[in-house]
């Protein structure tokens, strides 16, 4: 022990770097640790500084890294600060990571400030920065404000400031209401201001909503709106996320106020971006929501929008879809108008479709109540006329129902003419037991619909096919409608009666006609 006492006395830094090896080649690496750690503890900082480099440069790292802490134990604040400010101009900038981590661990929050300030002093505000940072970060809550306390009215008050904003983004929740809590007790509201930022910016979705909901259980409403509202801000993928994040912790409430603010202030591709993400993530509401509402919206063009919706899977068509099978009548409806309005008659034909072909009778019957009432070209007698002239009778039967449910009966009476037209006996009676089959028990419209096409049918076919159908109902098992059309064309045509015993018995064969008493081939037996 003399000899190392001597050498740390008497030997150059370059002498005692050329003893550590030699001690560490002996494997006597207990007594190279010592001899670095007196050389560091009592040796003027710029030979410190070069005994640490020159231990780095020849491949003795692990001594170097034993001492420092317990130099920082040892020696003043400043010589601390002017040390570090020495490794770095030597370029050893592991020592001086190491040298600010142990100070992080082993110093008082005071000490903290003071070795902030020399490193200030020395221009290594970077190093002060990164120091108040970590320090922040693992310190106990406690701790991590008296530092901010520390350093009010010195000249480095304001890195405290900023480098609070790593541990807003790494401590936990919980951490980060008492941190604030702290703060705010403590006087230090510019730090604690800070936080909302820092967590909307440096945290991940899930992370902010988490920080969110610990501020509002504690009643810190007004934080966790600045949090909720600066993290709004972000790019379209963190929103997007944030939407998500949102609606998994059950607040589909504030995950719609995040999809109207972003509808408010994107531009058309990243409302299209929006819809899309939504959409393929199954957040369907959020997806129908962010259509809906840009299509209110004056500042976006649908036709653009939809363009740009569709060029990404699954489309404009599917989305259309599915806005029109998961939302109320009058949000399809109006999902319509908007498209027609547009001039986008193919996917306003989608919704029509959709919901005439997905939704029950009374869905679909105030759906077009409220397209009627907003007059939907769709709803257009004309329209409905040849509607239901392409299309095969017996598809027409949810519509007319539907028609009727909404009391459309001049609509229903367009659809039935074109039901008709075609005199073809065989579709009207598939349409009619359609109608009977598809009709409501509680709340039935089928014998309204019914009564409407036989009453065209009277109005505009021939006596003789009229007959012909009364026949056909009633061999098809509907005597009411076969009874009915007989009533009505009766009493509309005098001879009608003798015309449909004719056509009712034209088939069969008499007891006096020659026919019935022909007698067969004579059979001749050989």
């Amino acid at each position: 022990m003399a000899a190392l006492e001597a050498a740390n006395s008497t030997a150059s830094v370059a002498e005692l770097v050329q003893v550590v090896g030699d001690l560490e080649a002996r494997t006597q690496q207990a007594m190279a640790r010592e001899l670095v750690s007196a050389a560091s503890r009592s040796r003027r900082v710029e030979e410190v500084a070069a005994l640490l480099s020159g231990l780095q440069e020849a491949g003795l790292p692990a001594h170097a890294d034993t001492a420092i802490p317990a130099l920082v134990m040892t020696r003043p604040v400043a010589e601390t600060a002017a040390l570090a400010g020495a490794l770095h101009r030597a370029g050893f900038e592991d020592g001086v990571a190491a040298l600010l981590r142990a100070s992080v661990e082993l110093h008082s929050p005071c000490d903290v400030i003071g070795l902030c300030l020399g490193l200030h002093r020395d221009q290594l505000d970077e190093l002060a920065e990164s120091l108040l940072a970590a320090a922040f970060v693992v310190r106990p809550v406690a701790e991590a404000v008296a530092i901010a306390v520390w350093a009010a009215g010195t000249e480095v008050e304001q890195a405290t400031v900023t480098a609070l904003g790593p541990a807003f983004g790494r401590r936990g929740a919980q951490e980060l209401v008492e941190l604030s809590i702290a703060l705010r007790a403590a006087g230090r509201h510019r730090h604690a201001d800070t936080l909302p930022t820092a967590v909307a910016e440096r945290r991940d979705a899930r992370a902010v909503v988490n920080v969110i909901e610990c501020f509002t259980d504690r009643g810190l409403a007004s934080e966790a709106d600045r949090i909720f509202a600066v993290a709004q801000e972000r790019s379209v993928p963190h929103v997007l996320a944030l939407v998500r994040a949102l609606v998994q912790g059950r607040h589909s409430g504030a995950a719609g106020g995040v999809v109207e603010q972003a509808v408010a202030r994107w531009s058309a591709r990243e409302i299209a971006t929006m819809i899309t993400d939504l959409y393929n993530t199954d957040h369907f509401p959020q997806a129908a929501q962010a259509l809906m509402s840009a299509l209110r919206s004056p500042t976006v063009e649908t036709r653009l929008l939809l363009h740009q919706v569709d060029e990404v899977s699954p489309g404009a068509e599917a989305v259309v879809e599915m806005v029109a099978d998961t939302g109320s009548p009058e949000r399809a409806a109006h999902l319509l108008l908007c498209l027609e309005n547009d001039g986008l008659p193919l996917l306003a034909e989608v919704v029509f479709e959709q919901t005439l072909t997905h939704k029950p009778t009374g869905h679909t019957g105030q759906f077009l109540g409220v397209l009627a009432q907003w007059g939907a070209a769709v709803m257009s007698e004309a329209g409905l006329y040849e509607r239901a002239c392409s299309a095969a009778g017996p598809d027409m039967a949810p519509l007319l129902l539907a028609l009727a449910t909404a009391r459309q009966d001049k609509a229903v009476g367009s659809v039935a003419l074109g039901c008709i037209r075609t005199h073809d006996l065989s579709d009207l009676v598939v349409l009619l037991r359609q109608l009977h089959k598809l009709d409501n028990p509680i709340q039935p419209r089928g014998a309204d619909v019914v009564d409407q096409i036989v009453g065209a049918v009277v109005q505009n076919w021939p006596m003789e096919d009229q007959a012909s159908l009364v026949v056909a109902l009633a061999q098809a098992g509907l005597p009411r409608d076969s009874a009915l059309l007989t009533h009505r064309a009766a009493a509309s045509r005098p001879k009608f009666r003798s015309l449909l015993r004719h056509e009712q018995t034209k088939h069969a064969q008499k007891v006096l006609s020659r026919t019935f008493w022909r007698k067969g081939p004579t059979t001749v037996s050989g």
